[in-house]
């Protein structure tokens, strides 16, 4: 069985304390906590039983639109958040005071407009069921008398995307791609890497700014998936300005898997349209598959 990195960085940052339930010599203290988010890395799970990174080069936050973390305490309630804005002084550090006693830090980073919700450390999610281009990492460990934590913090991409490429462009009165999606998730486990649980999802990517119509137009949906694989149903409609559908297609069976991008490209307006897939690696950026 695989471990995501994210379980990994748990089970690494408990040991590492040699007694997880040690007493606290002052419960009265307090520490001072950095923690520095210094990248993202394109990591495929085989690589997280041996702990070392893939070939895939580390990328750099500070290409990730916002960061935030979150801290519980040992029963699970939140303690703080912090959330950052790409371009923000300091970017990627996070300093805290905190009273000595056991903690977990849920670290994400991500794109997009959406706000981060941290009420449940099992069940991260975004306003409006929205799912962003998103990385994780947890981190749990008991800060005790005189121990300050100075970390650093890698982050791993928690998601998959489905890649929707209209070839031969979109009408003009095309407004937005609609859709809906089962098989995926809407929360994350971020100690887990994978969603919390399973539901039908829907939303909408916008296109009513959409110049060079004729040119191939592509929508994204990134989605949290309940393992390193999952097999997905993508219900699409591309809408008019009022909500009508000028043509909707069903892709069934779609071969999702993590920190991976699935392209259908075709002309998605056609009657008799034929639709290629491929798929690309954890960079999203070098063909794997074709078929």
């Amino acid at each position: 069985m695989h471990m995501s990195l994210p379980l990994m960085a748990v089970v690494m940052s408990v040991t590492s304390c040699q007694n997880g339930s040690e007493e606290v010599t002052n419960i009265n203290g307090k520490a001072n906590i950095t923690f520095n988010v210094i990248n993202y890395q394109q990591q495929g799970l085989d690589d997280v039983t041996t702990g070392e990174f893939g070939t895939r080069a580390a990328g750099d936050v500070s290409v990730l639109a916002h960061l935030a973390l979150a801290v519980y305490d040992a029963e699970g309630n939140i303690y703080t958040t912090v959330e950052q804005n790409r371009g923000d002084d300091g970017y990627g550090t996070f300093s805290l005071n905190v009273p000595y006693g056991k903690y977990s830090f849920v670290f994400i980073g991500y794109d997009g407009s959406h706000a981060v919700q941290f009420n449940d450390p099992t069940r991260i999610t975004f306003t409006d069921n929205y799912v962003p281009n998103c990385f994780c990492s947890t981190l749990t460990t008991t800060i005790s008398d005189g121990a300050n934590l100075n970390e650093q913090i890698s982050l791993t991409r928690c998601v998959g995307c489905f890649s929707i490429r209209c070839s031969n462009g979109v009408p003009d009165d095309m407004m937005a791609m609609s859709y809906t999606t089962t098989g995926g998730g809407t929360a994350l486990n971020p100690f887990t890497g994978f969603a919390a649980s399973t539901t039908t999802r829907t939303g909408k990517i916008d296109f009513s700014n959409t110049t060079n119509r004729k040119n191939t137009q592509t929508a994204n949906i990134y989605c949290f998936l309940p393992d390193n694989t999952a097999t997905m149903t993508f219900n699409l409609s591309a809408d008019r300005e009022d909500g009508t559908p000028i043509r909707t297609r069903t892709f069934s069976d779609v071969p999702m898997k993590m920190n991976q991008r699935i392209y259908y490209t075709g002309d998605f307006f056609a009657d008799d349209a034929a639709f290629t897939l491929t798929l690309t690696n954890a960079d999203w950026d070098i063909v794997e598959e074709t078929f």
